[in-house]
């Protein structure tokens, strides 16, 4: 297929530009649109776009001002709170890793204490956890383990309720 282009298209782009259209041009040029199957295509999508914008700009119903600033202020206010919680977020993980090595470090200080427990527990038939007749306090058995767990539950407890109450007040402050 080969193109061969009008060399009347730029005539007829800039009547169409105008308000007028083609109805106050020459017409001499009226009768090439007639005639030229180029010319006449830009002239019906060019009516068809122009119907169609006319149609949507009625129907387009733009926001308020105030409720426009409204969201433009809210979006910026998320932004710089999301911008501050970022070195937060990141010394939290620090304080986690932190203290998963400490965790660590003190679990491989004390492994033979808890390979010990382990074991007296193992040859300890009416320690049973299952039947739950446990005396911690009689000196028969390892008197560290209640208190270590007592401890890292309350601790994980207090880092829980922390967190929770650091993220409810950082969404109440969105809120305002």
């Amino acid at each position: 297929m080969k193109w061969h282009g009008c060399s009347r298209v730029g005539e007829v782009t800039t009547a169409l530009r105008e308000e007028r259209g083609l109805e106050g041009c020459a017409p001499e040029l009226q009768t090439h649109v007639a005639a030229c199957p180029q010319c006449s295509e830009l002239v019906l999508v060019a009516r068809a776009l122009r119907r169609a914008r006319e149609e949507a700009i009625p129907r387009a119903q733009p926001a308020p001002p105030d409720l426009l600033w409204w969201r433009a202020q809210l979006r910026r206010r998320n932004a710089l709170a999301e911008r501050a919680a970022r070195p937060i977020g990141l010394v939290e993980k620090l304080a986690l890793g932190i203290m998963l090595l400490w965790i660590a470090a003190w679990a491989a200080a004390q492994r033979e204490a808890i390979a010990d427990a382990l074991q007296w527990w193992a040859r300890s038939p009416h320690y049973s956890l299952f039947r739950g007749n446990i005396n911690w306090f009689t000196g028969d058995g390892p008197s560290w383990l209640p208190a270590g767990i007592l401890a890292a539950t309350l601790g994980l407890l207090a880092g829980l309720a922390t967190y929770l109450g650091w993220r409810g007040a950082g969404t109440k402050r969105q809120q305002d």
